[in-house]
């Protein structure tokens, strides 16, 4: 008696967003309807599939390193490059990743079946279709792809694909096409699937996350959306991932206050705190229009954390407008800075610009303002020390477990396996600038949801 033909394997590797991540969770679930078995990509395996990010040179290197990875691993193995990458590259990502296999970010529901075509010798596929030619607004426009499993005690749900901003430095909306929301019904029913699959925690993401509903005609679509998925019965948790600040409306703003369900937290790019280079930037607010929406968004949620991300180094930044940044970040005491160097996106208006900013000028501001960072970080953790905090209990590495606080604090404490996905009292015992410390109290609610599975490897953890 013969035992049964081994599945064919493949393995995933993910950079960038929480986007990319739902959207490798899809591609993997399609794979696995189509009797794949999914597998950690630093294993053998019959495919691999690297899902790219292209809002940095480092990013776009960090994705063809991987495929050189998995060349060493099996040289024979059929290798994909999808995303963001191939779609602004076209076959520049071909040619210098050496991929069989190329997908853009529309069409792939079709990858199982191109990388059935490459196994039986058709290589050099490419898949990347151009975003301009889809009709702005249409439903047609967002793909939908329902993800069956997650590996995360957080749920992510994508509701949202493109970006309808031009800012000048940014080669996204070249690589994801113009805003498109999830038909509401589609989104209501995955996030109740999720909460009985047992996820305490669900994470909406998108791309302009903000803009969901205007191509459908909603007003305030987010803000409808969040108050209707946190009426869901057994959500503990509801949390909004990045918004552009002029997406911010006060009725979103009022139903943060109103319902406890939704975190208190929100990531609200600032990019410059320099009028001059905010407008160079394309970027549509002020300064003190930013500031305000602060002030603003804390009178409604007085317990509300903000994160941000920052850029140094854009054309003709100044030392006074570095100086300016560094003002405004302080002024806002941020609970956690990204910082990134700015890095010129070929297509995009702004590496056109002159007075570039020397790299070691680049990298001493940078390291500047993370230091700021680090600093505001540690004092927002410090201020949860002798309070009980709820966490949701994530990982669990050499005796102990670390997880999250409503208002996105990393926490660690003593604990056992047993704890993954439970939503549990710590009392805070100290605190640095990465994460706090504490006791655990008691658990608040078990956890439901199975384990992690495998085959999902992250380059960068942007929780």
């Amino acid at each position: 008696m013969t035992g049964a033909r081994p599945r064919n394997k493949v393995a995933f590797y993910t950079l960038g967003c929480k986007v990319n991540r739902y959207d490798t969770e899809a591609m993997a679930g399609l794979f696995r309807r189509a009797g794949w078995e999914v597998v950690d990509y630093r294993q053998p395996a019959d495919v691999y599939v690297v899902n790219t990010c292209t809002v940095t040179a480092r990013s776009e290197a960090q994705s063809r390193q991987a495929v050189r990875q998995a060349r060493r691993r099996n040289p024979d193995a059929v290798v994909v490059v999808c995303g963001c990458y191939p779609q602004v590259s076209g076959a520049e990502a071909l040619t210098a990743t050496g991929a069989d296999v190329v997908v853009g970010t529309r069409g792939r529901g079709e990858i199982v079946s191109l990388v059935e075509r490459a196994l039986r010798g058709e290589r050099k596929l490419v898949e990347v279709r151009p975003l301009a030619e889809e009709a702005h607004g249409s439903r047609d426009g967002y793909e939908e792809i329902p993800v069956e499993a997650q590996g995360r005690t957080r749920a992510v749900l994508k509701v949202q694909e493109g970006c309808d901003m031009r800012c000048t430095y940014c080669a996204v909306p070249a690589a994801r096409g113009p805003a498109c929301s999830r038909d509401p019904q589609a989104a209501l029913r995955e996030a109740h699937r999720l909460v009985t699959a047992g996820f305490h925690e669900i994470v909406l993401t998108g791309i302009q996350l903000g803009a969901y509903g205007r191509d459908l005609g909603m007003v305030d679509g987010l803000a409808w959306l969040v108050e209707e998925m946190a009426a869901i019965e057994g959500l503990r948790r509801l949390r909004v991932s990045s918004l552009e600040p002029v997406d911010v409306t006060g009725r979103f703003l009022g139903a943060m206050a109103a319902y406890p369900v939704i975190c208190p937290h929100l990531h609200l790019p600032l990019q410059s705190g320099s009028d001059r280079v905010l407008a160079a930037m394309g970027r549509s607010y002020s300064a003190a229009w930013y500031l305000d929406l602060v002030r603003r968004a804390r009178e409604k949620v007085p317990e509300l954390a903000l994160s941000t991300d920052v850029m140094v180094g854009f054309p003709g930044e100044t030392d006074d407008d570095f100086a300016a940044t560094v003002r405004v970040v302080e002024k806002v005491a941020f609970m956690r800075l990204h910082v990134f160097p700015y890095s010129p996106r070929p297509g995009t208006a702004a590496a056109q610009m002159p007075e570039r900013v020397p790299e070691k000028v680049k990298e001493e501001r940078a390291r500047i303002l993370r230091e700021v960072g680090a600093g505001l970080a540690r004092s927002f953790a410090l201020g949860l020390v002798g309070r009980v905090v709820e966490v949701l209990a994530e990982r669990e590495q050499e005796g102990f477990v670390s997880g999250l606080t409503r208002n996105y604090v990393r926490v660690r404490f003593p604990g056992g396996p047993g704890l993954e996905g439970c939503l549990v009292g710590v009392r805070v015992t100290g605190a640095g600038a990465d994460e706090a410390w504490g006791e655990l109290t008691r658990v608040l609610v078990p956890g439901g949801t199975t384990p992690c599975p495998e085959g999902v490897v992250e380059a960068r953890q942007d929780e």
